[in-house]
């Protein structure tokens, strides 16, 4: 007798047999096919380390999902840069001289951007003393690569005549030891364009088009490294510090505190 008449007779019946069969080929297919899946799997990310994907880390590139190490990134392979999504208007500095601010201020640089007004009685006057601090504050710590870029949201008054002055009432100037300070005006379509390219807006138009009850925030980048965030402009000085230093010294993707890994 076969090996198979053995099991046809010991589950009593061919027809019991056959429902048994089927029973197992049911339960143990989709185990045998994910073993089967788990192995084009890692044959499909074993390629697509070799493919012409960005080198960039996984979560910002979905087209790669191999596991990046925290190792550096040369500039050089960083095949999309952020600062290409901000607005290259044409302002005036406080000193009356025409830029383009993606490629005059920001390209290649590491900085910190704000915006205000003048006769501004809110949240303005506290920006510029905090961001006064952290200036000196950072150029005690001899830091002076980062340029600071103060923006008028109401630039009909705001000219550069005007914005001078502000500096002057604020005790601000630029010399040597310290980053340099950059306040600027120009056209209100094209500071509203570039407020938004950056992300300091509003979802509701009506808030949003209130200058009196726009926001208190610092965005702050480093071109070089392509490392971009924000963090409040009232929070302590020295809190602020921290998130430059942390973010804006290296010139590589990697954290700072990361290096040592």
């Amino acid at each position: 007798m076969s090996r198979l008449g053995y099991l046809q007779r010991g589950f009593g019946s061919s027809h019991h047999f056959g429902k048994i069969m089927l029973w197992i080929c049911i339960l143990f297919f989709p185990v045998a096919f994910g073993f089967w899946r788990s192995d084009r799997n890692k044959t499909v990310l074993s390629d697509s380390a070799d493919s012409d994907a960005p080198h960039l880390p996984a979560f910002e590139n979905p087209a790669n999902p191999v596991k990046v190490s925290n190792s550096e990134l040369p500039v050089s392979e960083i095949r999309f840069k952020r600062s290409t999504r901000i607005s290259n208007v044409e302002l005036m500095t406080h000193e009356g001289k025409s830029i383009l601010f993606r490629d005059d201020l920001v390209s290649e640089k590491k900085v910190v951007i704000n915006f205000m007004y003048t006769v501004c009685n809110g949240i303005c006057p506290g920006m510029t003393r905090n961001i006064r601090k952290v200036r000196n504050e950072l150029a005690a710590k001899g830091v002076d690569d980062i340029t600071f870029i103060s923006i008028s949201i109401e630039p009909g008054s705001d000219t550069p005549e005007q914005l001078s002055s502000y500096m002057a009432k604020n005790g601000i100037e630029n010399k040597p030891g310290l980053s340099p300070w950059i306040f600027l005006t120009g056209n209100l379509e094209d500071i509203d364009r570039l407020r938004r390219s950056l992300g300091v807006y509003d979802p509701d138009p009506v808030v949003d088009a209130d200058r009196r009850q726009h926001g208190g925030s610092l965005t702050y980048g480093n071109d070089r490294s392509n490392w971009w965030g924000a963090t409040p402009a009232l929070q302590s000085p020295e809190l602020t510090v921290q998130t430059l230093l942390r973010h804006l010294s290296s010139d590589n993707r990697r954290l700072p505190e990361l290096a040592a890994h």
